[in-house]
């Protein structure tokens, strides 16, 4: 990673992962679409508790990229059993690989 990741007079000049930050932006739009999945269905979510991690592979040139973001949504506490049934069948889908 180059310094033009870490700008000057960043807080605490901590250089930025841009792999991370890939896994990072599926995760929070991962989310983001699942929770429209559940508003949709007024359901009231009390939490979200969701994990990600991406898969580095090396190209034919010694490179390197993010081949795989892998995620699952752990935990997400609902209002009613009813609900949190009908939120889980239509999050099955959204599980990203």
């Amino acid at each position: 990673m180059t310094d033009e990741l870490s700008r000057e007079g960043h807080r605490d000049n901590a250089k930025l992962d841009p792999e991370k930050l890939y896994v990072a932006t599926i995760a929070s739009s991962h989310m983001l679409t699942w929770l429209e999945i559940a508003f949709g269905m007024e359901i009231d979510v009390a939490s979200y508790l969701d994990s990600a991690h991406g898969i580095m592979s090396e190209l034919k040139d010694g490179g390197y990229w993010v081949s795989e973001v892998i995620g699952q949504i752990r935990n997400f506490p609902m209002a009613s059993a009813h609900h949190a049934a009908s939120a889980s069948s239509a999050a099955a889908p959204m599980a990203y690989r």
